[in-house]
């Protein structure tokens, strides 16, 4: 029985491997700080407030 779950699961981490290696892969790197979760915050309060 959990040889058929892990077996089940085989495919799903597959995927999810691919798709962690496909954003590494993707493009420059950015550092992130403080000012980095500071714009972020303010686009998404600009973004809440418009609705």
């Amino acid at each position: 029985m959990v040889e058929r779950l892990v077996q089940a699961d085989q495919p799903a981490e597959e995927e999810l491997e691919s798709l962690a290696l496909g954003s590494l892969n993707s493009g420059d790197s950015i550092t992130v700080g403080p000012s980095y979760w500071e714009e972020k915050h303010r686009r998404l309060d600009k973004r809440l407030r418009m609705g």
